[in-house]
């Protein structure tokens, strides 16, 4: 189901358990937004997905912009690029940044006593 008010754009990956499109929110933003399966199970993973992304929240994790009450969607921005799109080569100074800045987000996921399954840091990263 499409949230009200959200335009799709382009699938970016579908899976057994959710599709992930970009689309425009309602305010015509673009963001990447989760949709799950229509399956029970699958909406309990996307809760603690969610709470999991909430608790984590801080400058080097993306934020959960919106999700319906019953944890079938939720939005987030979309990554204007992945390290697949800089390769290769990857300078040293990008690469310590992107550890720099995963290790900083893990911080606040292990603190909370939760182990991350996907992680995707969001890196500060200015080349010099």
């Amino acid at each position: 189901m499409i949230p009200d008010g959200y335009e799709l754009d382009r699938q970016i990956s579908n899976t057994r358990t959710a599709q992930v499109w970009t689309a425009l929110d309602p305010a015509g933003a673009r963001v990447a937004l989760k949709l799950s399966s229509a399956e029970e199970r699958v909406e309990r993973r996307f809760k603690r997905e969610i709470e999991a992304m909430q608790a984590a929240a801080g400058p080097f994790t993306m934020p959960v912009l919106e999700h319906d009450a019953s944890f079938s969607w939720y939005s987030m921005p979309v990554a204007d690029k992945t390290l697949w799109d800089l390769r290769p080569p990857v300078s040293v100074e990008l690469a310590v940044a992107v550890l720099e800045s995963a290790a900083k987000a893990l911080g606040p996921i292990h603190a909370s006593g939760q182990v991350h399954r996907d992680l995707k840091p969001l890196v500060r990263y200015t080349a010099t």
